[in-house]
């Protein structure tokens, strides 16, 4: 996903899909994670949240305590403003209030769901139709953009954003860091031909 295109899907979003990108973006964390994450995992006097990564919940990595950032910061205090008592961080008023056996509150977004709304916003947008179903971005190319921006903006590949990836290597980091821009290299090319042809 492109800078401009995380944009364009942005300015079509509903608040609540907004703070879930925005989320992802600053936290570098999966659609998983995001839904799941709840205002009861913030530590205010430590300026804290708890985060477990799912896939890889096995392993030390996989369990976070991010500072909480001014950005971060910010996400969270929006996603309190919308007057909705939720346990969730991201969370939306439905229609209906069916009762549902897979949430625990009614205000709660599933992954399928939070994958589905961006999925039909990003398809009925000019820039992502002329793709191949296939190259259109996912919610998940959120976190590889993410990780993109803390390198582009000189942050530590390993001590940074690999941890904050929650990867075991740099190399996994790096895989998620590759494909946003053409990365040139500058080279210098001083043979002195003078030296080997004769004039």
């Amino acid at each position: 996903m492109k800078i401009e295109q995380y944009q364009q899907l942005y300015a079509s979003s509903p608040d609540w899909l907004k703070n879930a990108m925005d989320f992802s973006l600053i936290t570098l964390q999966g659609l998983n994670e995001v839904v799941h994450a709840k205002f009861e995992h913030i530590d205010k006097d430590a300026n804290t949240i708890k985060i477990i990564r799912k896939k890889t919940d096995k392993n030390e990595w996989a369990f976070l305590e991010l500072e909480i950032s001014p950005e971060l910061d910010a996400v969270i205090k929006r996603c309190r403003a919308d007057g909705i008592a939720s346990p969730f961080l991201i969370h939306h008023r439905p229609k209906r209030r069916n009762p549902c056996k897979t949430k625990e509150h009614w205000s709660q977004i599933l992954p399928g769901y939070l994958g589905e709304t961006l999925r039909d916003i990003r398809n009925e947008l000019d820039t992502f139709t002329c793709m191949t179903k296939d190259k259109r971005p996912t919610f998940h190319e959120i976190r590889s953009l993410g990780s993109h921006l803390y390198d582009k903006a000189g942050f530590d590949k390993e001590n940074y954003v690999q941890p904050l990836m929650a990867h075991a290597d740099v190399e996994m980091t790096e895989r998620y860091q590759s494909g946003h821009e053409i990365k040139w290299t500058r080279v210098r090319a001083d043979l002195r031909i003078n030296d080997f042809i004769q004039n």
